[in-house]
């Protein structure tokens, strides 16, 4: 019975066993996997500090020795992984963007600290996890953990979309969005010519030196609270292609330390592309700038001229020939010398370009001055007075270009020269004001220091050095001669010169015809008048190249831009208040090394004022009805009128107004004593309305119609900039080095 039973039981155990085998077993669960169990939140990165994850260690047996740590763009389809335990693909470089292998901070939890360098800010990323324990097997956490980077990096701006250079050293420029390109297209003061005074009046040329460029200052370009210093550029040309360059200071410029292509370049007339991107502190990667192009063709890079172009008359006595500086030009060749005429013409436009006598120069600076006596020289014996030049530049390579077109100009100098009124290394005080004055404008007396060594003119600009600079400032294209006056070529134009109608009155001397400026019978040498003091500026600006000076304005073509000015700078200007009033005081000549105070505030003799063009002075050019100009008058001819000062200056008193530099401010004495004025010697600094609540730009000097009795040195007025007065002129100064 009981083997029975056993045999049953046996039976039936098999029986169950077999039904176990025939049936369908239940999976194996899946093998547990490590999670990232802290990391940051679902917020977008603003900081590009290193990121701390932690970990479970769920299925991990031994020591983790390293954790390899995977970056895949967000949503890239090739890296992607699943979550569901499968088997993933860890090894393979080939869909990671960043891989980093790092030591673990701590065992217990388990966390590691991630860099973002290298990642590119701006994009959405996904982090995946391997850990590595002391066998070398693998464990690939089963969570991705998204992050997004939002630092607000700016994306660099090249300088120029395209440059043309000799050097194939050239160095790269860009900006940021937030600085503003210079608009400034009729005068590029951010490329300042060389200006050194010496005069070699031994020979025909001064050449001069080369003037080092300022650098710009070293900061930090913040983008949304993080500072970035570093950046990469790229290049690539059809010789050479993909490289990449570390930049030092991403605000630039940045001089390469090798060439960016061969020696072949210039030949060839090479194109390098190239980019920059900014690199966060900690090597985030900030958006790739818009292309650049660099371009090695010298035949692109010939010098463009800046004056003394188109064969119009040279209007100063010691003319200078600049050129817009092609990029990586380190010297330059100027050949000058006599045209000839055709047909027995004078026209400029028929001159041909053969040079009966030339002379060869060569500068490192792109201008030269040119000396009176050696162009006398030069043209004695030539049929006219036109000289004709042309310039090629030289690259560090030695590359050349080839000579630019000629260009010609008339050489008959007429303005008057200047008188040296601060000399360098004196040390100047003008007493400004009275403390006894009737008007409310000029008092108190207050004491004023001139920091910079000037030059003023010995008279107010003619009509017909104003007629003369207009039309080449019309032929260069940045001005144009309408019925109603002369105005910029710009979208909102400035108007320099007022001519049929004035706020004032009626015009003397200059007339437009035919759209060209022309001056009226017997005004030639009379003082201009008529000019805004945006027009006396661009006057200030032209003549400054003609010489081959450093222009002290910009922001003139366009009503929309603001006026900068660079008093420092050595071309022509108007004087401050004070430097007006330093030249009109003096009773000496002032020496080098000289410390005295000059006296504005003193009282005319009858003598005095016998040689002054005032209301009724009785000058031979005076008519007392309208329109004022029965005799030639009612300005008179700069000069004519009593003698000169102690310095050799005429007409500071009489004749006509003069602009100066400075806002008008009817209290400006009493602020500079109580101390509320930060420059005293230059005007305030921001405009200041007058008890009519207008913004006005100061006047000195009185005019032909100012009365007698009103004549007197500290006479003050105020004119609005826009204004194109009757009794307004213009008398320039130089800043001396």
């Amino acid at each position: 019975m009981k083997s029975w039973v056993s045999a049953v039981v046996a039976a039936t155990a098999v029986i169950v066993v077999l039904a176990g085998c025939a049936g369908t077993p239940e999976e194996l669960p899946p093998p547990e996997r490590p999670h990232v169990t802290d990391g940051p939140g679902v917020e977008p990165l603003t900081s590009d500090d290193p990121l701390q994850f932690a970990f479970d260690q769920r299925g991990v047996t031994g020591e983790i020795v390293s954790v390899e740590v995977a970056a895949f763009v967000a949503g890239d389809e090739a890296g992607d992984r699943l979550d569901d335990g499968s088997e993933r693909d860890a090894t393979s470089d080939r869909d990671a963007v960043r891989r980093w292998e790092l030591t673990p901070d701590s065992q217990s939890p388990l966390r590691v600290t991630v860099p973002l360098d290298g990642l590119e800010d701006g994009v959405a990323y996904e982090l995946e996890f391997t850990l590595i324990d002391v066998d070398g097997t693998r464990s690939v956490a089963v969570n991705r953990v998204p992050i997004e980077l939002a630092l607000g990096l700016p994306r660099p701006i090249p300088e120029e979309a395209e440059l043309v250079t000799l050097d194939r050293r050239q160095p790269l420029r860009w900006r940021f969005p937030e600085e503003p390109a210079d608009t400034d297209e009729a005068i590029d003061t951010d490329e300042a010519i060389d200006t050194d005074e010496a005069i070699d009046t031994d020979g025909a040329i001064d050449t001069g030196e080369s003037g080092d460029a300022e650098e710009p200052a070293n900061t930090d370009v913040v983008g949304r609270g993080r500072s970035f210093t570093t950046a990469v550029i790229r290049t690539s040309d059809d010789r050479v292609s993909g490289r990449e360059w570390p930049v030092a200071d991403a605000t630039g410029p940045w001089e390469p330390e090798e060439p960016l292509t061969d020696a072949g370049a210039f030949s060839r007339r090479a194109v390098v592309e190239w980019q920059i991107r900014v690199v966060s502190r900690r090597g985030v990667l900030g958006p790739w700038s818009p292309e650049g192009l660099v371009r090695f063709d010298p035949v692109q890079a010939v010098p463009r001229a800046r004056a003394h172009t188109d064969g119009g008359e040279a209007v100063v006595a010691t003319p200078g020939l600049s050129w817009e500086s092609p990029a990586g030009a380190v010297a330059y060749r100027v050949e000058l010398g006599a045209a000839d005429r055709v047909n027995g013409s004078d026209e400029p436009e028929r001159l041909e370009p053969e040079i009966a006598e030339t002379e060869l120069l060569e500068t490192e600076a792109p201008r030269v001055r040119l000396d009176p006596g050696g162009l006398e020289t030069l043209l004695d014996g030539a049929d006219t007075r036109f000289v004709r030049w042309r310039v090629a530049a030289i690259g560090p390579d030695g590359v050349e270009t080839p000579f630019s077109d000629y260009h010609a100009f008339r050489y008959v100098p007429f303005m008057g020269g200047l008188e040296t009124v601060v000399p360098v290394d004196a040390r100047v005080t003008v007493l400004l004001g009275s403390d006894t004055a009737e008007e409310s404008d000029e008092r108190p007396a207050v004491p004023v220091a001139l920091p910079l060594p000037f030059a003023m003119a010995r008279y107010p600009l003619t009509n017909r050095v104003v007629a003369a600079i207009v039309e080449l400032e019309a032929a260069a294209g940045r001005m144009e001669v309408t019925a109603d006056g002369v105005r910029t070529t710009a979208d909102s134009p400035r108007t320099l010169v007022g001519l049929e109608t004035l706020d004032f009155g009626a015009q003397f001397g200059l007339r437009a015809e035919e759209g060209s400026l022309t001056v009226a019978d017997g005004y030639a040498a009379h003082p201009a008048v008529g000019l805004t003091w945006y027009g006396a500026l661009a006057v200030a600006n032209a003549l400054s190249l003609l010489e081959a000076r450093d222009p002290v304005y910009s922001g003139l073509p366009s009503a929309d831009d603001e006026i900068t000015m660079h008093p420092e700078r050595d071309g022509y200007r108007l004087p401050t208040e004070a430097e007006w009033a330093a030249a009109a005081g003096a009773r000496q000549r002032i020496v080098a090394g000289a410390e005295l105070t000059i006296i504005e505030d003193r009282e005319l003799s009858s003598g005095d004022l016998r040689g002054v063009n005032h209301l009724r002075s009785g000058d031979r050019w005076e008519d007392l009805q309208p329109p004022y100009t029965a005799n030639g008058g009612p300005t008179s001819p700069v000069g004519s009128v009593g003698p000169g000062s102690p310095l050799g200056l005429f007409d500071l008193l009489g004749n006509v107004w003069e602009w100066t530099a400075d806002w008008y401010d009817p209290e400006r004495y009493r602020r500079i004593t109580d101390g509320g004025v930060e420059v005293p010697w230059a005007g305030p600094v921001e405009p200041v309305l007058d008890v009519y609540g207008r913004v006005l730009r100061t006047v000195r000097g009185t005019a032909w119609n100012t009365p007698g009795d009103d004549v007197r040195l500290g006479n003050r007025g105020g004119f609005a900039p826009e204004a194109t007065s009757h009794s307004i002129g213009v008398r320039l100064v130089r800043t001396l080095r």
